[in-house]
């Protein structure tokens, strides 16, 4: 029931993070026909509305990883979470490329118009893209606490892959080395272990 809630929350952020970059390639490609007329507009409501629908997917997964918190390590959780962030990597792809070969497109005299908002729209566009690296790093970072807890981190080491976890490349390969560890008890479970109960006294 876990999973299939955060892969829901994921799924919604998957399916946002492609709608600016749908609505850029529509302002381009309206931008450079001359009878577009009032259709041009239409990317432009897309792009605000999409980036404010994928800031709202990525809030509604950091409170999700938040109350993950209570429920204890789980490396299905690091699984889960590994996947998304694989299934990224072409939007991470595409998303630096655009962002590379959006500035040659203003060379089109159609869209000399558009060139005061390149700035902007890049930074806005790199900070989706890493808001979305977030929406997955927030379920890892809440584990690592969860790790840090139960001993298994110092807090160096906590602090070192949080750290990992704000970055795209060692976000993804710490999530891929953590997936692979183990379920790890709790302080409590490893003192039942060593002082089990004993059978009161006849």
């Amino acid at each position: 029931m876990v999973y299939n809630s955060i892969n829901k929350r994921l799924i919604a952020v998957h399916i946002g993070q492609w709608l600016p970059l749908l609505g850029i390639a529509l302002l381009i490609a309206l931008g450079s026909e001359k009878e577009s007329g009032a259709l041009v507009y239409l990317p432009l409501i897309l792009i605000p509305v999409s980036w404010l629908l994928t800031l709202v997917f990525v809030l509604r997964n950091l409170i999700r990883a938040l109350r993950t918190l209570a429920a204890g390590f789980d490396s299905g959780i690091l699984r889960a979470a590994k996947r998304h962030k694989l299934a990224m990597i072409p939007y991470f792809f595409l998303s630096v490329s655009f962002w590379a070969i959006l500035p040659m497109g203003m060379l089109n005299p159609w869209l000399v118009w558009f060139i005061p908002f390149l700035i902007p729209l890049s930074v806005l566009g790199l900070g989706s893209a890493w808001l979305t690296m977030l929406s997955t790093s927030g379920y890892v970072i809440a584990q690592i606490v969860l790790l840090r807890q139960n001993g298994t981190f110092t807090i160096k080491q906590c602090g070192t892959r949080i750290v990992l976890q704000l970055l795209p490349v060692t976000s993804l390969l710490g999530c891929i080395a953590l997936s692979k560890m183990p379920p790890t008890p709790s302080p409590d479970q490893n003192q039942s272990q060593c002082c089990p109960a004993q059978a009161p006294a006849a």
